[in-house]
């Protein structure tokens, strides 16, 4: 599809924009996620929501700063999320017959392209942008270069990349698909700073066939084109993943009212954290600071007693605890405190799995919208490839990838071994040589078996003539 196309009759670029400023999903509040990932930006923080306390003096009226306590659970929802997701890498699966080299040769270079362009540390800052702002899209292309460049297994005059378009760095996304559910086109707003560092307002359109970028006009505030690409393999290069909510969305309030109660608590801690005397009555002395055994000194008829704070705490305490519990809960996070492991008795390798059953239920419900994006990843990057290097052009179809997702767990070798030799009835599962190999605590692994060898060697030949046989 022509970019012009998409609205025939327009005479103006600015009348063509606004046409390519639809999408068809709602656009993300992105201040409002903003605010809620920096804890110093909460309501809490915010004097209108918590205003600072009134108090009288023998001065005149004054004000006392309130406690103030926000935390970064919604930072923690997310981070974890992306750890239990996109700890390991994306498993590729694929079926290729062995005569089949051209498709392993394609296969190993893609694999190549996702590790020079650093994929493993790519898919989790991509969860987190999604999981935070509900968006994001990437774009892949090539770049020349001066020199055969020989990272994927064959000499190319072009390096293959990638650019995230993230919204938390001021990128405006506008997806459309059309009535097939085909992702038809691709444009986003953006800003960029001139050499007197004057902001200068980008739109950026894709489609299977073009790219065009256009900026706003320093003179008439008119767009103008700057740069224009036409697409000859009819593939528009951007993949686009969403979700409806933030991950913390349904725990929103709860988090706000876990920082109310902590910062009453604190503010209740300031008053009666240390003890307090009520006195009815007239007081003539009081004892010195520091004083052992010190008396205070009264009226007739004065009394006298310790104000006592019994049962708050434990209150507060519990109602703190079910709120995290269920901040937790529904957000399939689990609390993997070292207080909290040894609590449960996480040390086995079933009870971390048993801990971490939700986390990775959730990821297998976030498969939904990554499997469909990688999916369209490595479509993308085969036919790039199919154009650096035109032996791949076509074979790209015949190769097919299914990305899986494997979610993080420690390991648990001893019971995994311990499971495997009861399996096979005691019988031995490792040879010596694999033992060691895997072992990692020696260098070479083939000069150690041998080493080894030769030391049984040498003691079953002690052990048959015994010690001091002539």
């Amino acid at each position: 599809m022509k970019i012009i196309d998409i609205a025939p009759g327009t005479k103006k670029v600015s009348d063509l924009i606004k046409v390519l400023k639809n999408r068809s999903t709602p656009a993300p509040d992105i201040e409002h996620m903003k605010k809620q990932l920096d804890p110093k930006k909460h309501d809490i923080n915010d004097a209108g929501f918590r205003p600072d306390k009134p108090i009288k003096t023998d001065k005149g009226p004054d004000t006392v700063k309130v406690a103030r306590v926000s935390v970064a659970l919604q930072k923690k929802i997310i981070g974890l999320g992306s750890a239990f997701a996109f700890g390991n890498p994306v498993q590729l699966n694929t079926e290729i017959e062995k005569e089949r080299k051209d498709l392993k040769e394609l296969l190993k270079a893609l694999k190549k392209v996702l590790k020079k362009n650093k994929t493993l540390s790519l898919d989790r800052k991509i969860y987190k942008v999604i999981s935070s702002f509900t968006e994001i899209a990437e774009y892949w292309y090539v770049v020349p270069v001066d020199t055969p460049y020989k990272g994927y297994g064959f000499d190319s005059d072009f390096k293959i990349r990638v650019s995230l378009f993230n919204p938390k760095e001021g990128n405006k996304l506008f997806p459309i698909w059309d009535d097939k559910g085909d992702f038809v086109r691709f444009s986003r707003e953006f800003t960029r700073y001139d050499i007197d560092n004057k902001p200068i307002e980008h739109f950026e359109t894709f489609t299977d066939e073009e790219r065009v970028l256009w900026k706003k006009s320093t003179t008439d505030q008119d767009w103008v084109e700057v740069s224009k690409s036409t697409f000859i393999y009819k593939k528009m290069p951007i993949v686009y993943g969403n979700q409806d909510e933030v991950d913390y969305y349904d725990v929103e309030d709860l988090i706000k009212e876990v920082e109310v109660l902590l910062s009453n608590f604190d503010d209740t801690i300031a008053y009666h954290a240390w003890p307090k005397i009520f006195i009815n009555g007239k007081v003539v002395g009081f004892a010195k600071k520091g004083e052992t055994g010190g008396i205070i000194e009264g009226a007739p008829n004065t009394d006298a007693k310790y104000l006592s704070w019994d049962h708050a705490p434990e209150s507060v305490k519990l109602s703190l605890e079910t709120k995290l519990r269920l901040i937790n809960s529904l957000t399939s996070t689990p609390d993997i405190s070292m207080d909290s492991m040894k609590s449960i008795g996480a040390e086995s390798g079933f009870a971390r799995k048993m801990l971490f059953m939700e986390p990775h239920l959730k990821v297998r419900d976030k498969e939904e919208i990554y499997i469909p994006y990688m999916e369209r990843r490595y479509s993308i990057i085969k036919t790039l490839l199919g154009e650096i290097n035109p032996k791949f052009k076509s074979i790209i179809d015949d190769l097919e990838i299914d990305p899986e997702l494997t979610p993080y767990m420690i390991d648990d070798e001893e019971g995994a071994l311990n499971l495997m030799t009861i399996a096979t009835g005691g019988k031995q599962i490792l040879s010596q040589k694999t033992a060691i190999a895997r072992s990692g605590i020696v260098e070479d692994s083939e000069a150690e078996y041998d080493l080894i060898l030769a030391e049984q060697k040498a003691a079953s030949q002690e052990d048959v003539f015994g010690p001091g046989t002539v």
